[in-house]
């Protein structure tokens, strides 16, 4: 479906519905049949209040129906916070908030973390280190794991000395969890 056609669906189906939910709400304030101050009483004053914001899918096309992807990042950031408590170092956090980084920009984008992780490993001077040198900028296919291996064996980014991944500090990532 596209989203005009989904627009024009929930409005002849879901609309009436919707209504009449709205009206059993107001209906349940006016007339005192809930009380205000109770958890069901504010649950009604809280809906009602984002109302506009929950009918959304009926008046935008294309308008999401639920939050579920947000929702799904969040859980992911809190969960990997919670983890986080049991680092022994906080270098080792940060190493935990970059690989965190790149596994979930990995997923967004539909790639597979593991193969996007584990490519440095098997060949980044073939593959970055030619595009570097051939001063081309860097595809999007080309990790930012295989970007720090690939300046550091160019000499570009100081290491650790042993690690090139330690180079990965420098580049942006799409998320960051800070540690307590």
């Amino acid at each position: 479906m596209t989203p005009e056609e989904r627009l024009a669906y929930h409005q002849e189906k879901s609309r009436p519905t919707m209504d009449k939910l709205e009206a059993w709400l107001r209906k349940q304030l006016d007339e005192k049949l809930v009380e205000p101050n109770g958890t069901l009483g504010e649950a009604t004053e809280y809906m009602l209040n984002r109302w506009d914001k929950l009918t959304r899918f009926l008046t935008v096309a294309g308008a999401p129906i639920d939050n579920n992807i947000c929702e799904r990042a969040l859980k992911r950031a809190i969960r990997h916070r919670k983890n986080s408590l049991f680092y022994k170092t906080l270098h080792g956090a940060r190493v935990g908030d970059i690989y965190m980084s790149l596994i979930h920009t990995c997923e967004l984008n539909g790639i597979n973390p593991f193969t996007y992780l584990t490519q440095p490993v098997r060949g980044p001077r073939k593959y970055c280190g030619r595009l570097l040198l051939s001063g081309k900028r860097l595809a999007g296919h080309c990790s930012a794991s295989m970007l720090a291996v690939a300046h550091a064996h160019a000499g570009d980014l100081e290491t650790d000395g042993h690690n090139p991944f330690s180079a990965l500090s420098r580049f942006p990532l799409a998320h960051r969890v800070p540690v307590k």
